[in-house]
Parts: C-alpha cells; structure tokens; sequence
C-alpha cells in the first residue's frame, strides 16, 4: 500500500539525507540494499552497501572516474550516460524508482537487456503512478519531479523529496512514522 510504501522510505531518505551531508553519494540506491530490521517489535529500515559509495569531501573518489557502476533499473540519467559528475540528485532519483516500484510493482524503465533498459532511463518518460492505477495526482507529482532527467529540475535534495511525502502522509491522516 502507498501509505506502508511511503512510510518505509522515509527512513531511507533521512539516512540518505545525513551520508549526503557528510558529502557521500551512494550511487545504488535499490530495494536489494535496504534491509527490513526488526527492531522493538517495529520495522526499521537499513541502508546498506555503500560500495560504490562517492565522496566528494577533498575530492576523494572510492571507485575509478568514468565508470559505470550501479544497477541498470535505478540508474539516474547522468549515471546511465557515464557522465564523471554524480551528485546527491542521482540517489534522489533511485528513491523514486523505489517508491514507484513498491507502488505499482514494476520499475518504470526495467527492460529486457541492460543496454535497452541504460537507453529508456535516457529517453523515455515513466508512466505515471497514476496511469497505473496506483496513486493520486499528488504522490504522482512527488514521484515525476523525482524522475525528471534534467537533474536542475528534480529535488534539490533527498531532505526536500522527505518533506514533499511527510506532507503527502500527512494529509492521509498520517502523523507518524
């Protein structure tokens, strides 16, 4: 459910938010590297593997310049081109991914072969949440900022598209996470 799917994001935005923060990007955000922990009788969240995680404190990269790394489904347009300048707004993007798969059950750019599914995350549009029967105008509003391929007009950050759906989960009635 949209509600349940939202709610367990958030987490993930906030932790995301804090490594952005200290100047890392994770680079492969996917529901492979966020592990469901059972903590107080609640389900929290866990962002893991931070392998091919970029640093841009002092310059420092942790994986080789003009690679490209990270998994196809999720990739941002700028990963999916090679481009060398991968920044917060590419996880921003992941997370969206995210939410559209948890809502619909299907990734929006996933097709047959790893090179047809780099040229749609380039070239195609997602369809919207809604024309999967699966949201409102608003979260699939949130969701299409979040997938714009133009980077400028995405969030600006992980900690604005976490407000854009703590505001979404609060006008369900929603006032907790």
């Amino acid at each position: 459910p949209r509600i349940e799917a939202v709610s367990l994001l958030l987490p993930v935005i906030d932790a995301l938010h804090t490594a952005h923060g200290a100047g890392i990007v994770h680079r492969d955000v996917k529901p492979e590297n966020v592990f469901l922990a059972s903590v107080g009788g609640r389900t929290q969240p866990k962002v893991l593997d931070f392998g091919i995680a970029l640093e841009g404190v002092a310059g420092v990269r942790r994986t080789t310049d003009g690679a490209v790394l990270g998994s196809p489904a999720y990739m941002s347009p700028e990963q999916a081109c090679g481009d060398d300048e991968i920044d917060a707004s590419s996880d921003v993007w992941a997370l969206c991914i995210v939410l559209y798969e948890l809502v619909t059950g299907v990734s929006p750019f996933e097709r047959d072969n790893y090179n047809a599914t780099l040229r749609a995350i380039v070239d195609e549009e997602a369809p919207s949440l809604t024309s999967r029967a699966a949201s409102d105008e608003l979260l699939a509003s949130i969701v299409a900022r979040g997938l714009e391929k133009d980077k400028q007009r995405r969030f600006a950050s992980a900690e604005e598209l976490g407000l854009a759906l703590a505001q979404w989960l609060w006008s369900h009635g929603i006032t907790e996470d």
